[in-house]
């Protein structure tokens, strides 16, 4: 049995789906100079939110025949687990807000009229208060 060791799950940011990537990685468990290739392997957060140290579950892994005389099949190989990874929020900009002009009262409060928030993901909507 062969195993997947310091593979590694990248950090994303937020991008509406729990896709996840991963780097790295050597088999461990080949007999000899013997070689072999993984293919298939995929890797999907926990769920799609931002958050740090989310789990990223591995899936998929199969070994592929090698140059150096390593037949897949003399060997089984279990994905790679514990793994985990970032996923940082997606920054947002206000694009098309404006001051509004008034008419002299002491002070120097404003108001902001207009505005939308630029960089969403997909359908999402959001909504700003307190300016």
């Amino acid at each position: 049995a062969l195993t997947i060791s310091g593979m590694q799950a990248n950090g994303k940011v937020y991008d509406g789906n729990n896709l996840a990537s991963l780097s790295g990685g050597a088999l461990d468990g080949l007999v000899g100079s013997e070689t072999l290739g993984v293919t298939g392997l995929s890797a999907t957060f926990s769920d799609k939110n931002a958050g740090t140290g989310k789990t990223v579950t591995a899936s998929g892994a199969t070994l592929v025949n090698g140059s150096n005389g390593g037949l897949a099949s003399n060997y089984s190989l279990s994905n790679p687990v514990g793994l985990s990874a970032d996923i940082s929020a997606k920054a947002l900009t206000i694009s098309g807000m404006h001051a509004n002009g008034k008419v002299y009262d002491g002070n120097n409060l404003a108001s902001l009229s207009g505005g939308a928030l630029d960089g969403l993901v997909g359908n999402e909507t959001l909504g700003v208060t307190g300016l």
